[in-house]
């Protein structure tokens, strides 16, 4: 097990305090309409790092436009690094590509296929997938909101939509 402290790397409970900072630094005028995701997801955030079992040196931001293929291997660029257990690599996944994604695309289906996929590749616990895709998507809205980036509005949209997809009476 890697602690944090020990490795002079953020953990995943370093990283979540962006849910709490965004109430703390910003008014709710500030926030999207959907800002009511943030208590959910910062819930649920919360319980799964206090749930990890085995943790790592995770990439902390492997998606599409992170990876390059070099001959006939791939390669991850723009490691973030973060202590994590496996299955909170496949938040940034989910999530992205950021805006390439039709609005018009049967975005259930395609959040299903995906986590389907994850989990017959890598064998992770799909609920544990869910709830880290969920939160931290959630979590890039927060920290688009901190850096003025237009992506705040992708991130809480998408936050929804995994809402509605994974979440559908519960949020």
């Amino acid at each position: 097990r890697i602690e944090s402290d020990a490795s002079g790397m953020p953990s995943t409970a370093d990283w979540g305090l962006g849910l709490k900072r965004i109430r703390d630094n910003f008014p709710s005028s500030a926030l999207p309409p959907n800002a009511r995701l943030f208590d959910a997801a910062e819930n649920i955030y919360m319980e799964m790092c206090e749930s990890q079992e085995a943790v790592f040196l995770l990439h902390g931001d492997l998606h599409h436009w992170n990876m390059l293929s070099s001959m006939d291997e791939w390669k991850a660029i723009d490691p973030q690094g973060v202590i994590a257990e496996s299955s909170f690599e496949v938040g940034a996944w989910m999530r992205n590509p950021v805006g390439r994604i039709p609005r018009d695309s049967n975005v259930k289906q395609l959040l299903n296929d995906r986590l389907a996929i994850l989990q017959e590749q890598l064998g992770f616990d799909p609920q544990r997938m869910r709830a880290w895709a969920f939160s931290q998507c959630v979590l890039a809205a927060c920290w688009s909101l901190e850096e003025g980036t237009e992506s705040l509005g992708f991130f809480a949209d998408w936050a929804e939509e995994m809402a509605e997809v994974y979440y559908p009476r519960q949020l």
